[in-house]
Order: structure tokens, then C-alpha cells, then sequence
């Protein structure tokens, strides 16, 4: 019996109806009634709940087995109410896990004790009740007396089920197919979801299919046969119908009924999900296109290599990070989106083309070509394409591609191949860039070497592998030594040294070589101070150090220098940083500071590899420069006498401007003599000494190698 407390405001039955009203959304009118008064007459108990578990039906077949006479003394009430504790605990964790997951519980047994005390088996199956949203918000139970002599007829398990379906009829259609003779029953929702006038009547089960666009029917039939075939399978599908003029989406859901291990009816409910698969369909196309340009992303393209076969055609744009930086990351989006544009037409055009893009400045194009000429044609094609300017923000903005191409078959993984792709846009990159470079296996055994020499390299930083060597500079007139350059080698334990070319560029590329430059700094300073320590001969020998333009990017570069020559008891004059003439033609205002800084404290500043980069005279004239060092490719042309004109007129430009000279590479007596008889101040290469370890290094005295003409020099004692 239910507690007064518990029924408190809820005894009226037009409250109770309200709820029930409640709970279907308010969309049932007349046939929530007629549904109403059905389950009162229904052979077994049959009850509604809120969702907090009170009741708000019990009908008449219930209120007899609990020995009660009006449906007042249960509406409002809990299992608690009117069960003992046990079992009112175990219908409460039912209906706490229906509300929770929105799956019903089919023929739960338990055991009963009647008013007489007479002990029933009863079955009880529960069922979710749904809002028009899908929103679990009640459920709906019946029970079974299985302790009865007679079963239920087959009539009764099918008014079960009809009634079950019932508390879905806010939401969804009911429909109920009679296997033997292939009729079908449709309440209203799913006669107008199907498209006909006709419900509640028997159809026959060809006109519902017939209502399917065309190829759905044979799915549902095939479908609703396997139902029958296999009645513990569950159907579940989406047919297309035309509701209204407009084409929808049904979604059809439905179990076998059985009746002596036979499936006699299928009955299911149908609804509509249009929306849904819409939204659905928006999701995937979001998580599988670029938002930017709305091209296919990396996840679709991938999917694409996985399925098919041809050729893929790995695009980067060559000129995309100037854009952005000097116009601004808007003009480069704008950039990327008129890129997108004129692939897009290229593959409306050619019709089999699948245009994406991976991310950044980096397109895709998958061809079903048969032959790598014909991909390298069509990368010829969008290179041509794509070289027309684009014209945005008022600036016409050129740009080049480098493409990457490479076979690809459906058995391929898409990772390998998208990494071989890259292997040879690299490749054409390496090569000077706006060029298509078609991959070949070897690439790949090139491009492992290199990750291994990058490793190898990285591990040299850590452990710092390396050491110096040293090279004299000498007077052009005395031939005495006046300075020595530290020049870094990598000498990995138990291999021979790596050249510097292997090197180097990926300290450069990675930065590494700021932190390997602080140690060329400290430890040619060191042995610089040893060696005068050693040899009183060295006392005016200076040293001289390249440094890289990473080195003032990062900052610190004059700190590190001065600490260097504070900590090994030299003095500022006693060193020379060394640049390259193409560091310092791109450098930044950082770069010019901070050599400014060097210089104001006494340390010589040289330009290295002059010639050979692109410096103005403007440039020469602002910057803080004591040294031109001349580039070897000049010094080798005084032995066939083609250089001679362009080097007399560095020399003159270096004497107008005060600054000295030093030849490199010099390795012929004749290039030497050119060089002193045409001014230059001093002299370097292998002619006067080799780059060697610092235990080798030999400084051959006062003795003078050449008598010349004496000179002096900010690089001499």
C-alpha cells in the first residue's frame, strides 16, 4: 500500500493523467486515451512510471493482484510503497538502469508473495519511454502470472508487444507485419511516414515497398527475411523515402515475435532521422576536409591511397614563408585558398584527379596515371598552372612548386608511401626547388643514411665529439705567421674524421651549432693561451673563429666571446670572429648590433668567403668590418689569369674602405706572388700550412720564408 505522504497532491486521476500527458510530449490526443483504456483491459499487470520512479498507471489487473480498489492508492507511489524491501530494491536497480541506458529488460522472473500468502512466479518485462528528442523520461512494464494453469494465447504476446511499441508512438511509427499472410498494420505516424492514408488496417507488405525509392526494397526485404530466418537478430536499417516532396531518412527498427519457436509477426517501429544523418554526414565531412580551402585533408587522402592505385603528387609551395611573413599569415590563407581553387579546376578538367591538402603549404593530387611520365607531364601542368600571379591584398604574388611523385598500388601501406613522397619532394627541393622529382628506392636509402647521420650527429652534440684544427695565416710580405684559424671537425670514436660539408649544414639546420659554437669559442681561446704559454713565439699570433649566424640569432654571441678571452687571460685584440659574407648579407639588425659590440671592445671582425655572396657596397661601407677574406674560387683563377680584374678590384674597393685582405686557398707560388704583388695583406692554404690537430701545429720561428716588402697590418704584431 502506498504511504500517505508518498501520494500526497497525486490522488486525483486528472492529475495522474496529466503526467502520463507529460510524458509523451502532449502529441497523443485521442490515441493516448484509446491506449489508456486498452491496457485496462489487458490480461496482466500493467503500470507507467515517471522518471523518478512513481507510478502514474496501474491498470485494473494490477490493482486486484495487490488487493487494492482504486488506482488512487498507487498513482504517485514507488515500489517501495507497495513491495516488500528485497524486491522493491531489485525493481528500483531495473529502472534505474532502463532511465540510464535506454535499453529494456525482456522477461525478468521473480517470486512473489500474495495477500493469502500464496507464492507466484512472476515475468516482467520493462521498457524505456522516450520524448519527441529520444530523452529517456518514464518507463512502462507489464507482468505475467506464470504460475497460471493456462499460457498466454498467441493474441495476448501480440498485444503485448503492440502495446510495448505504444509508449514509443510519441517519437516514432509502429509498424506490424503478419509473416503467414505478409500484411501489415500501421498506426498513423508510420501510415504518413510511408506515405500512405491508410493505418490501423492491414496493407499488404508489397506496398510498403513499394513506397521505397528505388533499391531500398530489396534491402528491407532481405532484411525482414533474415528476422524471420534468424528471429534473435535484430533489424535495423535506414531506407530513403520521398515524405512530402522531400526526400528522408527512416530509420526501421524491429524483433521477431515467436510462437512455438516460429516467427509469426514482425513488429517494429519506424522513424524519422533525417536530421540526424545530416548532422552526421556535416561531422564527417568536417573531420575529413580542410577547413580552410574545404579540399579532402590528410585522413581522406590516406583513406584514398589505401583504396586505389596511380600516382601521388606531393606538392609544397616554394615561396609560401616569405608570404606570410612579409604580407601577413591573412595573405597567406588567401594564397592557400586561390592554390586550392586552380587545383580544383585542374581536376574538374581532367575529371579523375583527386586534389587535397595535408596541411600548411602542402597540396596533394592522387592521378590513376599508368606511368611516371605522364604524372611528371601533369606536374609540368600545375606548375604552369600555378605560375600566373596571384593577385592579393593589391600585390601580385608569384609562386613556384616543388613536387614529389610516387607510384602507389591499394596493397601499399599509405604511411610509406606518403613518406616516400616526401623522400623525393626533398629530393626535388635539394635539387634548386620549382622542379618534380619522380621517387626512386635509392632516394629512400639515401634519406635513412641521413636520418642516421643525423643521429649520429646529434649524439657527437651530447657526448661533443669533436675537436680543432688549425690553419696559418700569414704576411704577404714576411711570410710569418700572424694569426691561426680554428677550423671544427668531427672526429666520431673509432672512424676516420667527417668533413665538415657533412656536417655542418645540419648544425646549421637544427640550430645545433650554437651550442657546438660556444665550445669552438672556449677551446680555441684555451689553446691560443697554451700555446703562448708554451712558445714565446706565439705571443703576437692571434686567434681567428668562425661563427655562425645561428650563433647571433640565438643571442649571446659578444658574452660568450669576452668570457672566453677573460677566462684564458687574453685580451680582445687577440682575437678575429670570422662570418660568412652570405650570413651577413641576410643577417638582422641583431646580427649588425651585436658585431658592432664585438668590435667597440677591441675584437677584429672578418668576412669570410667574400665574392661569392651578394654584398653591396652599401653594406661593406655600414658594416663593422676590419677583414675581407677573399673566396678561393677567385685565387684559383690567377693561374689561368681569368680572375685577375675582378680581384684587383676587391683588393682597390678594400683599400679604399681600410679594410685588409686575406687570400684563401692559395696553394701555387704563382698565386701567392700574384696576391703580394697586388697588395693583398696576407695569405692562406695549403701552400703555407694544412688545417692539422693542435699537438701538430709547428710555428717555424722568426725565419723567414720570403723577402718582400714590409708591411703592417691590424692582423700583425
Amino acid at each position: 500500500m502506498a504511504s500517505e505522504s508518498a501520494r500526497t497532491g497525486l490522488h486525483e486521476a486528472a492529475r495522474c493523467q496529466s503526467l502520463l500527458h507529460e510524458l509523451t510530449g502532449g502529441s497523443l490526443g485521442r490515441e493516448l486515451e484509446i491506449v489508456l483504456t486498452l491496457l485496462q483491459r489487458v490480461p496482466c499487470l500493467v503500470f507507467i512510471k515517471d522518471v523518478e520512479h512513481r507510478f502514474v498507471f496501474a491498470n485494473e489487473m494490477m490493482l486486484r493482484s495487490f488487493g487494492l480498489t482504486s488506482e488512487d492508492q498507487v498513482l504517485g507511489a514507488t515500489d517501495h510503497d507497495i513491495h516488500p524491501p528485497e524486491l522493491a530494491a531489485i525493481y528500483r536497480e531495473m529502472d534505474d538502469q532502463i532511465v540510464a541506458t535506454g535499453q529494456p529488460i525482456i522477461d525478468h522472473e521473480d517470486r512473489q508473495m500474495r495477500l493469502d500468502g500464496q507464492v507466484e512466479v512472476v515475468r516482467t518485462t520493462k521498457l524505456p519511454i522516450r520524448d519527441r528528442s529520444g530523452a529517456v523520461v518514464g518507463t512502462m512494464g507489464y507482468s505475467a502470472n506464470l504460475t497460471e494453469p493456462t499460457r498466454l494465447s498467441e493474441a495476448l504476446i501480440i498485444s503485448e508487444q503492440r502495446y510495448a511499441l505504444a509508449a514509443k508512438a510519441t517519437r516514432d511509427g509502429i509498424w506490424d507485419l503478419h509473416v503467414r499472410s505478409n500484411e501489415v498494420v500501421l498506426n498513423p505516424r508510420a501510415a504518413h511516414l510511408l506515405g500512405m492514408t491508410v493505418h490501423d488496417e492491414p496493407v499488404d507488405g508489397d506496398t510498403i515497398l513499394d513506397a521505397l525509392l528505388p533499391g531500398h526494397a530489396d534491402r528491407l526485404r532481405d532484411a525482414i527475411t533474415r528476422v524471420i530466418v534468424e528471429p534473435t537478430e535484430e533489424l535495423r536499417l535506414d531506407v530513403a523515402l520521398d515524405i512530402d516532396g522531400e526526400p528522408r531518412t527512416v530509420e526501421l527498427i524491429a524483433t521477431a515475435v515467436v510462437v512455438d519457436g516460429r516467427c509469426v509477426r514482425v513488429v517494429g517501429s519506424a522513424a524519422d532521422i533525417t536530421a540526424e544523418r545530416e548532422r552526421e554526414r556535416e561531422l564527417f565531412h568536417q573531420a575529413t576536409h580542410d577547413d580552410l580551402t574545404g579540399l579532402p585533408n590528410r585522413r581522406a587522402l590516406m583513406a584514398q591511397l589505401a583504396a586505389g592505385s596511380g600516382h601521388l603528387l606531393y606538392l609544397d609551395l616554394d615561396s609560401f614563408k616569405t608570404v606570410n611573413d612579409s604580407l601577413g599569415h591573412h595573405a597567406g590563407d588567401e594564397l592557400l585558398i586561390g592554390v586550392a581553387r586552380r587545383l580544383t579546376s585542374l581536376a574538374e578538367d581532367a575529371q579523375l584527379l583527386t586534389v587535397g591538402r595535408f596541411g600548411g603549404d602542402e597540396f596533394a593530387v592522387l592521378a590513376p596515371s599508368s606511368s611516371s611520365d605522364q604524372a611528371a607531364l601533369l606536374a609540368t601542368r600545375i606548375a604552369r598552372l600555378l605560375s600566373t600571379p596571384f593577385r592579393i591584398s593589391g600585390v601580385d604574388i608569384y609562386t613556384t612548386v616543388s613536387v614529389g611523385i610516387v607510384r602507389f598500388e591499394a596493397t601499399d601501406d599509405p604511411a610509406g608511401v606518403l613518406r616516400d613522397a616526401d623522400i623525393a619532394l626533398y629530393d626535388a627541393k635539394a635539387a634548386g626547388k620549382a622542379r618534380a622529382s619522380v621517387f626512386r628506392t635509392e632516394m629512400r636509402d639515401a634519406a635513412a643514411e641521413a636520418l642516421d647521420l643525423g643521429m649520429r650527429i646529434r649524439k657527437a652534440v651530447e657526448h661533443l665529439d669533436f675537436e680543432l684544427h688549425y690553419q696559418p695565416i700569414v704576411s704577404a710580405d714576411t711570410r710569418r705567421i700572424t694569426s691561426v684559424e680554428a677550423l671544427l671537425r668531427w672526429a666520431p670514436p673509432g672512424r676516420p674524421l667527417e668533413a665538415p660539408s657533412r656536417f655542418l649544414p645540419y648544425l646549421e639546420e637544427t640550430k645545433l651549432i650554437a651550442a657546438v659554437g660556444r665550445w669552438v669559442v672556449d677551446e680555441s681561446c684555451r689553446q691560443l693561451a697554451d700555446w703562448r704559454r708554451r712558445d714565446p713565439s706565439m705571443a703576437n699570433v692571434r686567434m681567428s673563429i668562425n661563427v655562425s649566424r645561428v650563433q647571433f640569432e640565438t643571442g649571446g654571441l659578444a658574452r660568450t666571446v669576452f668570457q672566453a678571452i677573460d677566462e684564458h687571460g687574453l685580451g680582445p685584440g687577440d682575437v678575429i670572429v670570422e662570418i660568412t659574407e652570405t650570413a651577413i648579407g641576410s643577417g638582422t639588425p641583431e646580427l649588425t648590433e651585436q658585431l658592432s659590440e664585438l668590435r667597440r671592445r677591441g675584437v677584429l671582425i672578418a668576412m669570410d668567403d667574400f665574392g661569392v655572396g651578394q654584398s653591396s657596397l652599401a653594406m661593406l661601407c655600414d658594416m663593422p668590418l676590419d677583414v675581407l677574406k677573399i673566396d678561393r674560387s677567385f685565387t684559383r683563377r690567377i693561374l689561368d689569369r681569368t680572375g685577375d680584374p675582378v680581384i684587383r678590384s676587391i683588393l682597390d674597393l678594400a683599400r679604399e674602405l681600410g679594410l685588409e685582405t686575406v687570400a684563401e686557398g692559395v696553394e701555387a707560388d704563382e698565386q701567392a706572388h700574384w696576391m703580394t704583388a697586388n697588395g693583398c695583406v696576407h695569405l692562406q692554404g695549403y701552400l703555407l700550412g694544412r688545417p692539422v690537430p693542435a699537438g701538430d701545429f709547428r710555428v717555424p720561428g722568426s725565419r723567414r720564408l720570403v723577402t718582400s716588402r714590409s708591411s703592417r697590418s691590424k692582423l700583425d704584431a
